[in-house]
């Protein structure tokens, strides 16, 4: 579980830096990441503090759902047609 968590931050890392998905998705999925850490490592590091609120970062979770469902596999540089090979055939060469 603990690693889960951790993985949410670095997907939202790699989110905020493709250039694909919104920016300020992979910030949300990031911060979710680590909510999930601070609540997972607060019994540990500050027992008596309250934070129920910071579950409310799963919110990043959820727009990066909802983004992919709906956007996700259209990619605007190809006006919403999915390109699975290259459209240039130079790089056959006969042998």
């Amino acid at each position: 579980m603990p690693l889960f968590r951790a993985q949410l931050f670095l997907v939202g890392y790699l989110v905020y830096r493709s250039g694909y998905i919104p920016k300020i998705i992979g910030a949300l999925v990031a911060i979710a990441g680590l909510g999930y850490v601070i609540s997972y490592l607060s019994p540990f590091l500050y027992p008596n503090a309250y934070l129920g609120f910071i579950m409310v970062t799963f919110f990043g979770e959820l727009i990066f759902m909802l983004w992919l469902l709906v956007q996700g596999g259209a990619d605007q540089r190809t006006n919403g047609v999915i390109v699975t090979g290259r459209a240039d055939k130079s790089y056959h060469r006969a042998m």
